[in-house]
């Protein structure tokens, strides 16, 4: 390779290095839309894993447990054994299988991680830093902490996209008028609405739209594949999918055309100019958003995250914008949370008066 890291190798290259792991079966590497799906997920991983630098003097007071398949070719007993440095304990467990033992496995791997987190809830019988971050949360939805940021900083920026800005009181008045738009359109609350756009300003709008009816979410990445897309869809099954129309052409042909299709942008649909309907009675432990995740198993599976649960994993998004300039390939589903943070979890716009999101 020349000294080039694995991520770096050109795609025919690449497919050799997943191919030699020995972890998907060569029918499902020869599916081209799998693996339009897949290779730039795998590609991140090792970007990650190959620009990743740790401190070699640093080392963890907490004890550690590294499980591992027995049979699985990426990974050996001795590389993890290599983490002592870093941790005053460490252990290193086997399960008969290969990479995804915890399928193979299942069992003895989910006695042995009870036992685990038996042995550590004696030993600390509160988890003492997850108590004060949720006492910090508090009880709020995003709906109401998005208006306490209104009522903080109504006139200051908090929303850039291009030539478009929005102070606080226009973004929630531009996301009033879409909630709306979504409520003719038969949304009511754990209605999922989909979202299926570009970088763009109305992401934070629809989202916001989303909260105040207490309708999740559901974010359609349009870097998936049409099968990964339309499985996605017809597994969640959302009231209204907001898009754009050069993107229309893509979804499901039964969607196309129909009421279920809400147009923003330059195409967008004529929305209410006023809605004055409260907002839905929402629970911190409702659903907010939904996302995909192809998870330990290598199947894509929804995941489900409550508003208080996106209230602890908004900031750690928009931190992790920062690191767009080492790691560009940002998706949507990152960015449209990184976004929302500073607009609901507490950013100060006064500080920031011109921020350019998008």
């Amino acid at each position: 390779m020349g000294g080039r890291l694995r991520f770096e190798l050109p795609d025919a290259e690449f497919f050799d290095v997943v191919k030699s792991w020995g972890l998907i079966p060569d029918e499902i590497l020869s599916d081209r839309e799998f693996l339009q799906l897949a290779l730039p997920a795998l590609r991140a991983d090792l970007e990650v894993d190959e620009t990743c630098v740790t401190d070699a003097g640093q080392v963890s007071s907490l004890p550690a447990t590294l499980f591992y398949g027995s049979e699985d070719p990426t990974v050996t007993k001795d590389e993890l054994e290599g983490w002592s440095a870093h941790y005053s304990e460490l252990s290193v467990e086997a399960f008969h299988g290969g990479h995804f033992y915890t399928v193979e496995c299942e069992k003895a791997f989910s006695v042995s991680l009870n036992h685990i987190l038996a042995v550590t809830q004696e030993a600390c019988p509160r988890a003492i830093l997850t108590a004060a971050a949720a006492q910090e949360l508090g009880n709020e939805t995003l709906w109401q902490r998005f208006e306490k940021q209104v009522r903080d900083h109504s006139v200051s920026y908090a929303l850039i996209d291009g030539d478009r800005t929005w102070q606080f009181d226009e973004l929630r008045n531009s996301a009033l008028s879409l909630a709306g738009a979504l409520r003719e359109r038969g949304v009511t609350k754990g209605d999922a609405i989909g979202f299926f756009l570009p970088h763009c300003a109305e992401y934070s709008i629809g989202i916001l739209a989303s909260t105040y009816l207490g309708a999740p979410a559901c974010l359609l990445e349009k870097g998936w594949s049409d099968a990964v897309l339309h499985m996605f869809i017809e597994a969640v099954k959302p009231k209204v999918i907001i898009t754009v129309r050069d993107l229309v052409k893509r979804l499901p042909d039964e969607l196309k055309g129909s009421s279920a299709v809400l147009l923003v942008g330059e195409d967008a649909s004529p929305l209410p100019e006023k809605f004055s309907q409260n907002p839905a009675a929402v629970d911190v432990h409702d659903i907010a958003m939904i996302s995909m995740t192809s998870g330990s198993t290598g199947k894509p599976k929804a995941v489900l995250t409550t508003h208080k649960g996106c209230l602890f994993l908004f900031p750690g998004a928009l931190r992790s914008l920062s690191l767009s300039a080492r790691f560009p390939r940002r998706s949507e589903r990152i960015l449209c949370m990184g976004v929302l943070a500073s607009d609901i979890a507490g950013s100060d716009g006064r500080d920031h008066p011109r921020r350019p999101n998008f």
